[in-house]
Protein backbone atom coordinates (compact mmCIF):
# COMPACT_ATOMS: atom_id res chain seq x y z
CA UNK A 1 0.00 0.00 0.00
CA UNK A 2 1.41 3.39 -1.01
CA UNK A 3 1.36 6.06 1.68
CA UNK A 4 -0.01 9.40 0.56
CA UNK A 5 1.65 12.63 1.50
CA UNK A 6 -0.29 14.75 3.96
CA UNK A 7 -2.55 17.51 2.71
CA UNK A 8 -1.32 21.03 3.49
CA UNK A 9 -3.85 23.10 5.41
CA UNK A 10 -2.99 26.82 5.38
CA UNK A 11 -3.61 28.41 8.78
CA UNK A 12 -3.34 31.99 9.97
CA UNK A 13 -3.00 33.70 13.32
CA UNK A 14 -5.68 36.35 13.88
CA UNK A 15 -3.26 39.12 12.91
CA UNK A 16 -1.98 37.28 9.83
CA UNK A 17 -5.50 36.27 8.78
CA UNK A 18 -6.63 39.87 8.50
CA UNK A 19 -3.38 40.96 6.82
CA UNK A 20 -3.56 38.18 4.21
CA UNK A 21 -7.24 38.90 3.51
CA UNK A 22 -6.32 42.49 2.61
CA UNK A 23 -3.80 41.16 0.06
CA UNK A 24 -6.53 39.26 -1.79
CA UNK A 25 -8.86 40.77 -4.38
CA UNK A 26 -12.13 41.85 -2.76
CA UNK A 27 -14.08 38.99 -4.33
CA UNK A 28 -11.68 36.45 -2.82
CA UNK A 29 -11.56 37.89 0.69
CA UNK A 30 -13.06 35.79 3.45
CA UNK A 31 -15.65 37.77 5.37
CA UNK A 32 -15.67 35.45 8.38
CA UNK A 33 -14.30 36.60 11.72
CA UNK A 34 -11.07 34.77 12.62
CA UNK A 35 -12.73 32.45 15.15
CA UNK A 36 -15.30 31.33 12.57
CA UNK A 37 -12.55 30.88 9.99
CA UNK A 38 -10.70 28.63 12.47
CA UNK A 39 -13.82 26.56 13.14
CA UNK A 40 -14.39 26.18 9.38
CA UNK A 41 -10.75 25.18 8.82
CA UNK A 42 -10.92 22.61 11.63
CA UNK A 43 -14.13 21.14 10.17
CA UNK A 44 -12.47 20.86 6.75
CA UNK A 45 -9.40 19.24 8.31
CA UNK A 46 -11.55 16.71 10.17
CA UNK A 47 -13.48 15.88 6.98
CA UNK A 48 -10.20 15.13 5.21
CA UNK A 49 -9.00 12.96 8.10
CA UNK A 50 -12.26 11.00 8.03
CA UNK A 51 -11.52 10.06 4.42
CA UNK A 52 -8.20 8.59 5.54
CA UNK A 53 -5.99 11.50 4.50
CA UNK A 54 -3.45 12.92 6.88
CA UNK A 55 -3.13 16.66 7.15
CA UNK A 56 -0.52 19.12 8.30
CA UNK A 57 -1.18 22.71 9.25
CA UNK A 58 1.09 25.22 7.54
CA UNK A 59 1.32 28.66 9.12
CA UNK A 60 0.98 31.44 6.56
CA UNK A 61 2.38 34.90 7.15
CA UNK A 62 1.84 37.81 4.79
CA UNK A 63 5.57 38.41 4.25
CA UNK A 64 6.34 34.78 3.44
CA UNK A 65 3.33 34.54 1.12
CA UNK A 66 4.23 37.75 -0.73
CA UNK A 67 7.83 36.63 -1.13
CA UNK A 68 6.72 33.24 -2.47
CA UNK A 69 4.27 34.86 -4.89
CA UNK A 70 6.97 37.21 -6.17
CA UNK A 71 9.47 34.35 -6.65
CA UNK A 72 6.86 32.37 -8.58
CA UNK A 73 5.46 35.36 -10.51
CA UNK A 74 1.98 34.75 -9.15
CA UNK A 75 -0.65 37.15 -7.86
CA UNK A 76 -1.88 36.69 -4.29
CA UNK A 77 -4.98 34.51 -4.65
CA UNK A 78 -6.63 31.71 -2.72
CA UNK A 79 -4.95 29.31 -5.14
CA UNK A 80 -1.57 30.93 -4.40
CA UNK A 81 -2.16 30.42 -0.68
CA UNK A 82 -2.86 26.74 -1.26
CA UNK A 83 0.17 26.35 -3.52
CA UNK A 84 2.36 28.20 -1.00
CA UNK A 85 1.21 25.87 1.78
CA UNK A 86 1.81 22.81 -0.40
CA UNK A 87 5.29 24.08 -1.26
CA UNK A 88 6.09 24.69 2.41
CA UNK A 89 4.86 21.20 3.27
CA UNK A 90 7.03 19.68 0.52
CA UNK A 91 10.06 21.48 1.98
CA UNK A 92 9.22 20.22 5.47
CA UNK A 93 8.81 16.65 4.24
CA UNK A 94 12.08 16.81 2.30
CA UNK A 95 13.88 18.13 5.38
CA UNK A 96 12.46 15.29 7.46
CA UNK A 97 13.89 12.79 4.96
CA UNK A 98 17.41 14.22 5.13
CA UNK A 99 19.83 11.99 7.02
CA UNK A 100 21.59 13.62 9.92
CA UNK A 101 25.33 13.76 9.38
CA UNK A 102 27.54 14.01 12.43
CA UNK A 103 30.93 15.54 11.67
CA UNK A 104 33.87 13.27 12.62
CA UNK A 105 35.08 15.72 15.24
CA UNK A 106 31.73 15.35 17.02
CA UNK A 107 31.93 11.53 17.18
CA UNK A 108 31.54 10.62 20.85
CA UNK A 109 31.51 6.87 20.32
CA UNK A 110 35.25 6.60 20.93
CA UNK A 111 35.73 4.75 17.63
CA UNK A 112 38.62 5.36 15.28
Amino acid sequence: MQLLSPVAIPVFSAENYHAVMTLLAVEEQDRLPHDQYLAHAETHTEELRQTGLSTRQIAVTPDALLSWCERHARPVTRESISLFAADQLAEQLAAEQQPVTIPPEADVSGGT
